[in-house]
């Protein structure tokens, strides 16, 4: 079958990767076409309401649809339900079921990462904390900066340079191989989203054997009994600050198993290409 990805190109590399999963993993019956005037079948990335219009005209064009639903509330569209239903199938790591009585085909599933790329190796643990991100509210990236400051900890980040101070250690954009070295050398790897947050970052840390720290959202349950979670009712610095006054669990080899085996692309990609056929 022809099928035609459509995705916002100026997006951040999460939605690289997912999108190099998607196309890696996809099944010999899947044909990836870059027309979509050709394609018989069109995968939707939603992120927000510009997606709204290409996903409306395929379902119209009467061509299977499959809507990637990645946001909801900060979409600023209000009417999704309506198009899931008309969807082939719709997957998300939301659980979209909570936001509508409406009835559809519907697949609840996490995001992953490479094995191949994030693995543990002999690094020692010398950096207490790694984030990434280009907003510092949204991301709690400015409350980890006052918790390192608070407890005499360094942090280490990639995204947008804040140069917050002395404690704040800056990292421009590295190639896989050594974010890979990096999350080895890191004791926690920060995902604080408050919002339609996953963090792909979260699980490539565990790979490599460093715990997340996450909030207490939903769309974060699918690996928060690795990780140590932050009530964001509550006071977000003093947790921060008592989570890195302190060593994390070491991951054990068990674990990591366990992870790896939930969490690798071939896996989730070949259960998002299983129930598409399903609904087509």
């Amino acid at each position: 079958m022809r099928v035609f990805e459509h995705k916002d190109h100026n997006l951040g590399k999460a939605f690289d990767r997912i999108s190099k999963a998607f196309h890696q993993y996809s099944p010999e019956w899947i044909e990836w076409v870059s027309d979509p005037t050709i394609s018989e079948m069109e995968i939707l990335h939603a992120v927000g309401g510009g997606e709204v219009i290409p996903i409306e005209n395929c379902i119209s064009a009467g061509l299977k649809t499959i809507i990637i639903q990645h946001t909801y509330f900060t979409s600023g569209y209000y009417n999704w339900p309506k198009l899931w239903e008309e969807a082939n199938l719709t997957v998300s790591f939301h659980d979209l079921t909570k936001y509508t009585d409406k009835k559809f085909n519907f697949l609840h599933c996490p995001w992953g990462a490479d094995k191949n790329t994030f693995y543990t190796t002999t690094s020692i643990r010398n950096r207490k904390v790694f984030t990434t991100g280009h907003v510092a509210s949204t991301e709690c990236i400015d409350k980890l900066y006052a918790a390192c400051v608070l407890s005499n900890k360094d942090m280490y980040h990639t995204g947008e340079d804040f140069k917050f101070g002395s404690r704040y250690h800056f990292l421009p954009y590295m190639e896989d191989n050594e974010l890979r070295q990096v999350l080895n050398e890191s004791q926690y790897v920060s995902c604080l989203r408050d919002v339609e947050g996953f963090e792909m970052m979260g699980i490539e840390g565990l790979f490599c054997g460093a715990t997340p720290i996450i909030p207490n959202i939903d769309t974060y349950d699918w690996y928060s009994k690795y990780s140590k979670v932050i009530d964001m009712k509550g006071n977000i610095v003093d947790q921060l600050v008592s989570i890195l006054n302190e060593d994390p669990k070491e991951i054990t080899l068990p674990e990591l198993e366990e992870i790896r085996n939930t969490f690798d692309w071939k896996t989730i990609v070949t259960n998002i290409f299983t129930k598409i056929r399903e609904n087509i």
